[in-house]
């Protein structure tokens, strides 16, 4: 699933920076609700908390994919 939406990466253009939630990010990379949860929990995903919620940069998500796409 995830190398699915690694490939379309380079397809990405520059967006302005924008927080997303789990659910956004899910849509994003077209991947479950669940994968973004656990990508995060074992570190794969940056993320931002915002007092109690879990937010994400994509620019950020979009880079750390990118550098962990070419260490591989």
């Amino acid at each position: 699933m995830l190398q699915k939406a690694l490939m379309n990466l380079n397809a990405v253009q520059a967006l302005p920076d924008q927080l997303l939630n789990e659910k956004e990010l899910a849509e994003k990379l077209k991947i479950t609700h669940r994968s973004v949860i656990t990508r995060r929990m074992s570190g794969d995903l940056p993320f931002i908390r915002v007092g109690r919620l879990i937010r994400y940069s994509w620019p950020d998500v979009v880079a750390h994919l990118r550098k962990a796409h070419s260490q591989n």
